[in-house]
């Protein structure tokens, strides 16, 4: 077995002396009569090469002894109260003696003694490592874990839970990360990884957005002032947005009419609607109303038309992701009615008095003219009526009782 973890080494040697044809001796139950003669030792140690006496004197050589590789173990106890010291050993093998020994357990403590003593004074797991060194330089290691329950005074295990505002959505997602440290000695130090190949962040709470669809884990790591660790995770799932669209619509405020019977108008209010859908948030509006004025912006927006209708508006939307997509529709008063307010002619006080008493003064003009008329025409009789038949009135009666029709007093000649 010993010489299993042997080399053979191959030995030239070089007499810088003359032998004289004395022979040789390699030590190792052979010789040799050649100046330079070549061996092969099989077995390591110390062979010294003499020859004849009085010649050269003792020539000693020493082929390499090879060592085994150098190898630590640390042992130690799987668990321990808080407080109590608990006893660690090491044991190393191979390689070159002295050994050197350094431990570090776990808890920012180290110890530089084979078997060390240790009392914790915070609960929780530890990784306690052990380095051996040897006189070559050679470094070998070795580790164990201990559990830390509590104690009387000691301080809980340090722990972490971690939790996300939103750990589903659809991309881009923004979602905000906390963390909820406890145990452990403070000051805490935190670090945060996304599962996306981000950016780090080093604080308790952290805010990051993923851009595209997948499925990532978030893992926080917390360390406390004695160099204890814990970390936890949060699985975030982002999918894909839907495709985005938008729905224009529109609805008339007022009419200003511009004539009595409002058959018409000068302007229009309308309010302008548009309903976005899909699409990746925030998203931004832009509307061209159809009648030649400057784009508006916003979600709702109000609008005066001047003209004759119909009018063509149209909105565009965009979203995080520069997606876009539009939407018109026609504004128009047809088929509305609207209560326009009637708004009565003035009266012209003046002309119409003038016109009254030009009417009143030609009416009064005809009835005098009518009323003349008609009293001269009664005057006037008939001469065969008068021979035909002589009136009663004048019957028996003297010149001095002769009448007429109307009962005017005539004289005897038919003069009145």
């Amino acid at each position: 077995m010993r010489t299993a973890h042997l080399l053979a080494y191959t030995v030239v040697l070089s007499l810088l002396v003359v032998t004289n044809g004395a022979s040789l001796s390699l030590g190792e139950a052979g010789a040799s009569s050649f100046q330079s003669p070549i061996h092969i030792f099989a077995i390591a140690g110390s062979s010294p090469a003499t020859g004849a006496a009085g010649e050269n004197g003792r020539l000693a050589l020493v082929a390499p002894i090879p060592q085994a590789p150098l190898s630590a173990r640390a042992a130690g106890p799987p668990s321990a109260p808080c407080g109590t010291p608990a006893g660690f050993n090491g044991t190393a093998k191979g390689g070159q003696p002295p050994y050197s020994w350094g431990w570090n357990f776990g808890d920012g403590a180290t110890a530089t003694v084979e078997n060390p003593l240790h009392a914790y004074s915070a609960g929780g797991a530890y990784t306690v490592s052990l380095q051996v060194h040897d006189s070559l330089g050679q470094v070998a290691g070795a580790s164990l874990t201990i559990t830390i329950g509590a104690g009387s005074g000691c301080v809980p295990p340090l722990s972490i839970r971690a939790t996300a505002a939103a750990s589903s959505g659809t991309a881009p997602l923004s979602v905000s990360f906390l963390s909820i440290p406890s145990g452990g000695i403070p000051l805490y130090l935190f670090a945060w990884t996304f599962g996306d190949g981000g950016q780090r962040a080093t604080t308790q709470n952290a805010t990051h957005t993923y851009a595209t669809a997948g499925s990532y884990t978030a893992r926080v790591w917390v360390n406390d002032s004695n160099g204890n660790s814990a970390n936890a995770t949060v699985v975030v799932s982002v999918q894909n947005a839907p495709p985005l669209s938008v729905h224009a619509s529109m609805r008339v405020l007022n009419v200003s009419c511009s004539c009595n019977t409002c058959k018409g108008h000068a302007g229009m209010n309308v309010s302008l609607s548009a309903q976005a859908s899909g699409g990746a948030p925030p998203f931004t509006f832009d509307w061209s109303f159809g009648d030649g004025t400057p784009n508006g912006s916003g979600e709702n927006i109000t609008h005066a038309y001047v003209g004759q209708d119909p009018w063509d508006a149209t909105v565009t939307v965009t979203d995080a992701l520069a997606g876009r997509a539009a939407s018109n529709v026609t504004v128009t008063e047809q088929g509305l009615v609207f209560n326009c307010p009637m708004v009565p002619a003035p009266t012209p006080v003046l002309p119409t008095f003038l016109l009254l008493a030009v009417l009143g003064g030609a009416t009064l003009v005809l009835a005098v003219s009518v009323s003349v008329l008609l009293s001269r025409r009664r005057r006037v009789r008939s001469p065969k009526s008068e021979e035909a038949s002589p009136s009663p009135s004048t019957t028996g009666a003297g010149s001095e009782g002769l009448t007429s029709e109307d009962g005017a007093q005539v004289e005897p000649d038919g003069k009145p």
